[in-house]
């Protein structure tokens, strides 16, 4: 079979009575394909496999524009019906793709500009594909800091809380962000005039089905639930 070879802006166009495809010039030049060459059906073959992993490279570095992890890579390209064992291979020994060098600039981002914790860096590194092995060889280092800064921040944010409330909040809150040694001293917040801005909207809210001891019984209920302190609760409801 003969194979004409013809130049077409970044790509070469391979034609003859039944073929017609466009390849990069790393295929011209591996099977030293002239302007007219002549291929039996057993090397057009291992030109077409070949077309089709340096197909898939190029697409994968164009996807690469950003760091990702190989199973990302292999996702993408599944998805473009493109994959190939190969493919990886070569982006793996030009060091395109590195899990562990990943990991741990995904880790140092996370950490430093989201403030978040070494179990939601894992579980998110995890979702990506990243080998449990380099998860357990992450280091974090203290997460305090980072603690610290979650809970000035939470403290000024979380309004119309209960000291109680406020700080299950910021536990509860420092847990999803993935710290585990959870450690911070407690808030404690001036919550009268919280109680007595609460006290007018239930009161609001329940004066027209309720009243007496049993409109009472309802604000403070609803109240103590809030995390308020029983004895601050009854001075203002008195």
């Amino acid at each position: 079979m003969r194979i004409d070879v013809k130049k077409e802006k970044n790509k070469y166009r391979l034609t003859s009575d039944n073929l017609d495809m466009l390849v990069y010039e790393d295929v011209i030049i591996k099977y030293r394909l002239l302007h007219s060459t002549l291929v039996d059906e057993e090397l057009l073959k291992e030109i077409k496999e070949y077309s089709f992993i340096v197909d898939g490279y190029y697409m994968a570095r164009k996807y690469l524009n950003k760091p990702r992890t190989i199973n990302e890579v292999k996702i993408y390209l599944r998805n473009q019906n493109n994959y190939h064992v190969k493919i990886i291979e070569m982006l793996l020994n030009q060091r395109y793709l590195d899990d562990e060098l990943y990991s741990n600039m995904y880790l140092n981002y996370q950490k430093k500009r989201n403030l978040k914790g070494i179990k939601l860096i894992k579980n998110e590194l995890s979702l990506k594909g990243v080998d449990t092995e380099i998860l357990n060889n992450l280091e974090y280092g203290d997460e305090q800091e980072n603690i610290d800064k979650l809970v000035a921040k939470l403290k000024k944010t979380a309004k119309n809380k209960s000291s109680k409330a406020l700080n299950e909040y910021i536990y509860h809150y420092l847990k999803n962000k993935g710290y585990i040694d959870i450690k911070f001293e407690e808030v404690a917040c001036d919550e009268l005039p919280l109680i007595k801005k609460e006290y007018e909207k239930l009161l609001k809210k329940y004066e027209k089905k309720y009243s007496g001891y049993e409109l009472r019984s309802k604000i403070f209920n609803s109240l103590y639930q809030k995390g308020f302190k029983a004895d601050l609760i009854n001075k203002v409801i008195k």
